[in-house]
This record gives structure tokens, sequence and C-alpha cells, in this order.
């Protein structure tokens, strides 16, 4: 009787190492895609964000008459502080800016824990921070952790896990609808935008909400500047890609261009 060859029950090397390089493919694909998706949704948690400042902004109006000013014309703040505030008396105007406008105009003042709580009550003294009951605002909600000191003010960051990002910046669109105003931050001057085909302020009798997206920058330190042609980009520099607006459809900017 002859002695027949078992059958070879394990792999060959070759067939490891198939085996081995089909896992590695399957894992760089599934890799790749929830890089996608984990940065589509951090993108969708901005845009929601500031589709609610952009709510806010609206409820002031309703109970100021008009939204607030950006900060970045003296005459206009006083006049929007005047109209709000009619019976304020020697009401000195807060220095803000673009970068701190919304966490003021929407917050308000702040108590002893950090908290905003909005404005007084009492309309000769709307800065006033004594008074605890029947305050006007705050308008949204500010996430504690986002807020960042900006001299006497305050700015707020986006929710990109960024502690060093540049904050949110808010325009005020002018009278005239021209694009006047701007912030300079991070080594670059910040404008609002032009309307590339309309011409003017994008958003011509409202607001600019602008973020920097999940890179935290408006301004990657190279040439050229921030540009300002919506949607056609043709003026950005490459860090405004991801860049995410209240006038950009919940997209970014570059999901923006032609």
């Amino acid at each position: 009787m002859c002695n027949r060859p078992r059958p070879h029950k394990g792999f060959t090397l070759v067939e490891m190492l198939v085996v081995v390089v089909i896992i590695g493919i399957l894992a760089g694909l599934i890799t790749g895609a929830a890089i996608v998706v984990n940065r589509a949704a951090k993108r969708a948690v901005v845009a929601a964000e500031i589709n609610n400042l952009e709510k806010a902004l609206h409820a002031y109006k309703e109970k100021f008459g008009d939204y607030p000013p950006d900060g970045t014309d003296t005459t206009l703040t006083r006049m929007h502080l005047a109209k709000a505030f009619p019976y304020a008396v020697n009401l000195t105007p807060p220095a803000i800016d673009p970068s701190t406008a919304l966490c003021f105009w929407l917050g308000g003042m702040r108590d002893t824990q950090g908290n905003f709580i909005g404005f007084s009550p009492d309309q000769r003294n709307p800065l006033e921070t004594s008074t605890v009951t029947g305050r006007i605002g705050p308008f949204f909600d500010f996430d504690k952790r986002r807020v960042q000191a900006a001299g006497a003010l305050f700015r707020y960051l986006p929710p990109n896990g960024n502690l060093q990002s540049d904050p949110y910046i808010y325009f005020r669109a002018r009278p005239n609808n021209q694009y006047a105003g701007q912030w300079s931050g991070g080594g670059a001057t910040i404008r609002p935008y032009q309307d590339a085909v309309a011409g003017g302020f994008v958003n011509p009798k409202t607001f600019h909400i602008l973020s920097p997206g999940l890179d935290g920058k408006y301004w990657n330190g190279q040439s050229p500047q921030p540009g300002i042609r919506f949607p056609t980009g043709d003026d950005y520099n490459p860090a405004q890609y991801d860049d995410i607006t209240n006038f950009s459809g919940g997209r970014t900017l570059e999901q923006n261009m032609p």
C-alpha cells in the first residue's frame, strides 16, 4: 500500500502576501473615507453654528430695530447706540471691531463667572451689570470655552478644536452697499466680500459672518493676501478655500467657486 501525500491545509507565502496587500488596500480605503466623513461632519457643525448666529442677529434686529454695527465706523456705532438705548446718559461706545462685535452685541455684558448676561433693563445705563432680573438678552448661547479675551472685550472662536484659531468675523453692510471696513489679524487684512457678478457688498442689506474653516486661518502667510471676490475666488489665498460663511450656503468658499 502506497502512502499518498497529505493535502496542504495552510497558506503559502504568496497567498499570505496577497491577503496582507488586500487588507492594506481595504484599510486605506476605509481610513480615507473616514477622514472625508469626519471633515464633512466638522464643516457641518461650523455651518450650523453660523446659522444660529445669523438667527441671533435677526432676533437682535427684532428687539432694537436694526442689525448691530461691526465697529469699523465710530459714527455708525454711536448712531446705533442712540437708537437702541435712546435714554442712556453719557454712554461711551465700546471699542469693538469685527472680531469682537458678535460677542458684544449678542452677548452683552458678562458676570463674575464669565457668563454673558445681556444688557441692563435700565435704559439710562444699559451696560451696568448689577441688575439681575429683566435683562435684555443674551441673544446667543456662547460656549465659554471658546470665548477669548481681546483687550477689554471678547471674541468667539469657531468649533474646530483649535484654541489658536482666528475668530469669527462680522461685517455689517453699509447703507451705500459699499464694502468699506476691514479687520487685521494674523498678519493679514480681512475685508468684506464683494459680489463678483453684481458688484458691491455680498448680502447688501444685512451682514457677513466669516469663519476661518477647519485650518483655523484666514491666511497662510503667503501671497496673495486674502481676496474678496465671491463666488469666483480668483483673488483668494489658498487658506480661504475651506472658509465657511453665512452666504456660502453651508459649503466652503472653494465649493462655491465655479
